[in-house]
């Protein structure tokens, strides 16, 4: 079996269009296998493969995206939060399973290819980043990743930002970080950021600054 079809997918205030290209489906003892292409919010499709059982689903996703000129803000209707990515490209591969995620070791890796992005004021661009969340007994994680950006516009520009994020529970992990600024250099060991009263402490090194800048 094969064929189209298109729907619109809406979670609270938050809607988008979604285009599926089924290539093949069969559908035996009461499990639905599918494989095709998916396309969401008018974005280059991806390749998905679909298991759909009494007891247990799994769905895999493969394929990367190129942004422009705001990937959020183009694919959901109702996104009126203050961030999004502008530019770059995004890769994908995610492994998802479900009722019980945590027992059958889903993933989502997210590869950042020379990105640009803004969260409120702040401004990010030539960011780049694989970013692996895996589950496991306590539920998801973010396994420890570096991260590099050309530039971070947060009053003053930081530039060549290299540094390294992990997550688990509430807690960020960051690690150490280095970054150009006012002609000098920074640099800040490794810290972690507690989300629960979002605080972090940590010493910041300068070195060669020329205020005068």
């Amino acid at each position: 079996v094969s064929g189209d079809l298109r729907a619109t997918v809406a979670w609270r205030d938050l809607a988008t269009r979604a285009a599926v290209s089924v290539a093949e489906a069969t559908l035996a003892g009461g499990v639905l296998a599918a494989r095709g292409d998916l396309a969401i919010g008018g974005s280059a499709p991806l390749d998905f493969e679909l298991v759909d059982g009494p007891e247990a689903s799994r769905l895999r996703l493969d394929g990367s995206l190129d942004i422009g000129p705001a990937l959020l803000d183009g694919a959901l209707t109702g996104w009126t939060t203050e961030a999004d990515l502008t530019a770059g490209r995004v890769e994908l591969d995610m492994d998802l399973a479900w009722p019980d995620p945590m027992a059958s070791g889903s993933r989502i890796v997210v590869g950042l290819d020379n990105v640009s992005a803004y969260y409120g004021e702040y401004v990010a661009d030539g960011v780049s980043a694989e970013l692996t969340l895996r589950t496991e007994a306590e539920g998801w994680r973010l396994l420890p990743a570096p991260v590099t950006a050309d530039r971070v516009a947060t009053g003053v520009p930081l530039r060549r930002v290299r540094s390294g994020v992990a997550w688990s529970g509430d807690v960020v992990q960051v690690q150490p970080t280095t970054f150009e600024l006012l002609g000098g250099s920074a640099a800040v060991p490794a810290f972690d950021y507690d989300l629960a009263t979002g605080r972090a402490r940590f010493p910041l090194s300068l070195d060669g600054l020329d205020l005068a800048l």
